[in-house]
């Protein structure tokens, strides 16, 4: 794909490029067991991962990450202060996740609310269908920290869309799975080579300023777990969304 195609159409070249991504995670409330905490930070804080992710694709601003042992600190800490993003944990000593996770959503019901679990057969209360209402996504984490930029970035992604299509014409890649095991590998891989090209594309020579505005403009990757989500995805009207790719993955069990 040409620079051109990557970084969306006419409109997002010369002057007058349009302010994208309005949208943006700079608060992240992590909500999980002290034992859960440990296993994510036997290689190193779970901060200092996310830190150095931003600073290997010399990306600015990493959100900051404020830390939960119990459910009732997490609720406390979300009446005090305002979170762009909160991610659960499966093992939360006082509560199920998803009794947290419904009582953050009667407390902020636009708040995205991400499941990370260890254990991909795990179960999110009786059926995935009564998780379906209270989370925004599940993701397994295997260890790798890249994960943990995705978490962020498919969260902006899914935020900025409508307004960074419609006003800058910015493409989208629509991915279809069904597993939160593979779409969180794939997601990985596929946030990890855009930024990539999208990085490797633009001019030296522009200021810091159109640097970032330019990171900006990289195609948006959307995950739909289900055909019907993908079909709605794919057609939006016209002008509204500029597709790119259709990864049709979805299982067929």
């Amino acid at each position: 794909m040409s620079s051109d195609g990557l970084l969306g159409g006419p409109a997002l070249t010369g002057e007058g490029f349009p302010d994208l991504m309005p949208s943006m995670v700079r608060d992240i409330l992590l909500v999980s067991s002290l034992y859960d905490s440990f296993i994510l930070e036997e290689d190193g804080r779970f901060a200092d991962k996310l830190f150095s992710q931003y600073l290997e694709l010399n990306l600015r601003s990493p959100p900051r990450i404020i830390g939960a042992s119990t459910g009732q600190e997490g609720l406390k800490l979300l009446e005090q202060r305002d979170f762009d993003l909160v991610i659960l944990m499966p093992r939360i000593p006082d509560m199920s996740t998803e009794s947290l996770a419904r009582q953050i959503r009667e407390h902020s019901p636009r708040l995205p609310v991400v499941r990370l679990t260890f254990d991909a057969t795990e179960q999110i209360g009786r059926s995935a269908e009564a998780s379906a209402d209270v989370f925004d996504r599940t993701f397994q984490w295997k260890g790798d920290n890249r994960l943990l930029l995705v978490l962020v970035k498919s969260i902006e992604d899914m935020l900025n869309v409508e307004h960074d299509t419609r006003e800058g014409m910015v493409r989208v890649i629509v991915l279809v799975e069904d597993s939160p095991a593979e779409y969180s590998s794939y997601l990985t891989l596929l946030y990890r080579e855009v930024m990539e090209q999208t990085r490797s594309i633009i001019a030296d020579s522009l200021n810091p300023l159109d640097r970032r505005r330019r990171v900006r403009a990289r195609p948006k990757i959307l995950l739909a777990t289900t055909y019907e989500e993908a079909v709605d995805l794919i057609d939006w009207p016209e002008g509204f969304c500029r597709r790119d790719i259709a990864w049709r993955a979805l299982r067929t069990h």
